[in-house]
């Protein structure tokens, strides 16, 4: 060994340890591992049976992230371009199909699958907030209609202009709005009470009571007859009337 490396063999030492030192170190585990992806591969195929085509996409690049000579991860890479772009036109047509039979409730659900997978369709945004926009429509109209049947015109005419708040040309529920409020006018005469047998019967029963002094009863009679005739002005009238004395009686009552 020469003089010069006798000289200088401490330093060339602490000169590969410092090297050894400050380089990163790799462990296994930071090595992609044929587990990790054929998980990934596994969960793609899933998502893409499944026609998840955004999910299988990011599971298949991650794969090719880990090992990018993977031939299986190009070619279902590939499948999902060819399989989305004809699927998603598929979705599109039955979701227009299902409007033309009046089926808010699935057309909208179907354009929002596609806008999951294709997020820049902008107008398919549109068209889902407006049929969900009459689905809401369509189930104010629907409850508005049992109370009509009912006879719960006063109800009916609330979830009627509810629908027509949502969905302003909604044809059905302006013209049962209207035919509610005929009713409701209808309803107003007393005439409209006397054709009512069990109506009537009820509404002689409150004015026995309240000539009896049997106000509460009274009250309760004709707060349940103003539920079904909400326009009648004798009901009102009588009702109010009640109130009145049933308040005056309680004031009394305080004062002793």
């Amino acid at each position: 060994m020469s003089a010069f490396h006798r000289l200088h063999r401490p330093a060339i030492a602490l000169a590969a340890f410092a090297i050894a030192v400050s380089a990163p170190s790799m462990s296994f585990s930071d090595e992609p591992t044929a587990e990790v992806v054929a998980v990934l591969m596994r969960d793609g195929e899933e998502a893409l049976a499944h026609n998840r085509f955004t999910e299988a996409y990011a599971r298949f690049s991650e794969a090719l992230r880990l090992d990018w000579n993977h031939p299986r991860a190009y070619e279902l890479l590939q499948k999902i371009r060819l399989e989305r772009d004809h699927t998603l036109l598929l979705w599109e047509g039955e979701a227009r199909d299902a409007e033309s039979r009046s089926e808010p409730g699935k057309a909208k659900w179907i354009y929002e699958r596609i806008i999951a997978e294709d997020s820049t369709r902008a107008d398919l945004i549109d068209r889902a907030r407006r049929l969900g926009r009459q689905r809401d429509a369509a189930d104010c109209v629907r409850s508005g209609m049992e109370k009509f049947i009912a006879d719960d015109f006063a109800g009916a005419q609330l979830d009627f202009e509810q629908a027509l708040a949502i969905s302003p040309k909604d044809t059905l529920a302006a013209q049962y709005r209207e035919r509610t409020r005929q009713k409701i006018t209808a309803s107003g005469s007393l005439a409209a009470i006397q054709a009512d047998p069990e109506a009537w019967g009820r509404y002689l029963d409150a004015l026995r009571k309240l000539r009896e002094g049997d106000l509460a009863a009274a009250e309760r009679l004709w707060s349940d007859l103003l539920t079904k005739y909400p326009g009648n002005e004798n009901i009102r009238s009588n009702l109010e009337q009640v109130r009145r004395r049933l308040g005056t009686e309680s004031a009394n009552a305080d004062d002793e």
